[in-house]
């Protein structure tokens, strides 16, 4: 029958439709919940009684920080639901590891738990979509938090050769069991009752991208580190101008 083979079409139409839906709010609320509670542990500080004008003036710049990191979220978003790809740019490891520092470093602290960053790419660039690759971190990072105990430790670090930079997260938290570490790239797929599934699948997909790979190790009950190797460019970032140069310009 035309019809009914018609009407299963819009059905399976519709459902294709509302499961990309789903798929895109859950990125956004993943990408969004990391500077989010940074944010909300910064204005926590500002009640506390005692604080000086120094200390409050920075907290304040802190907060601003996280809420313009929120805005790009929201706006990059926005880009992805029209379709608009986002512009390649040059991307230092050792600023886009600061970066990711920067928002994980009181969550870490609340946590009682040590955090390492360390950069040793000596310099190395990316090319690709910054906020894409920051959020893939935050999203790593946010995870090894989460499975790490109170008193454990999280560490990232980058290294680069000639051709590749590598970027590992590690942590001392609980570890993945060995039937679910096949799986847990899989899109729906997640080993936490709270869990979306698209985190990592999500993680994965940034970094095929931007024509890398991932992987991951895990020991139970001893820790798991994800691996993100990335090709490294040969040509240096751009030199910006300062002050004085842009008006002899």
């Amino acid at each position: 029958d035309v019809t009914e083979a018609h009407a299963a079409r819009e059905r399976q139409q519709r459902n294709e439709r509302l499961a990309a839906m789903g798929q895109m709010a859950a990125r956004f609320a993943h990408q969004l919940r990391t500077p989010l509670a940074t944010a909300m542990l910064y204005a926590d500080r500002l009640e506390r009684p005692g604080i000086g004008e120094r200390e409050r003036a920075d907290i304040g710049q802190r907060i601003l920080a996280r809420l313009r990191n929120l805005e790009r979220v929201t706006r990059e978003m926005l880009r992805f639901v029209s379709g608009e790809r986002a512009p390649e740019q040059h991307i230092e490891v050792q600023s886009l590891l600061g970066e990711a520092a920067d928002v994980m470093a009181p969550l870490m602290a609340a946590r009682d738990n040590a955090f390492i960053c360390e950069d040793h790419s000596d310099g190395a660039i990316l090319l690709g979509d910054r906020r894409g690759l920051a959020a893939a971190l935050l999203s790593l990072l946010e995870n090894a938090a989460q499975a790490t105990p109170q008193g454990g430790k999280v560490h990232i670090q980058g290294t680069a050769n000639s051709a590749q930079i590598r970027i590992q997260v590690n942590d001392s938290g609980s570890g993945i069991a060995p039937d679910a570490l096949p799986r847990v790239f899989e899109p729906f797929y997640s080993t936490r009752t709270d869990g979306t599934g698209l985190g990592l699948a999500i993680v994965k997909s940034v970094v095929e991208a931007h024509g890398g790979t991932i992987e991951v190790a895990s020991t139970e009950r001893t820790g798991t580190c994800f691996t993100l190797t990335l090709p490294r460019c040969r040509q240096a970032a751009p030199r910006l101008l300062d002050a004085t140069e842009r008006e002899a310009a």
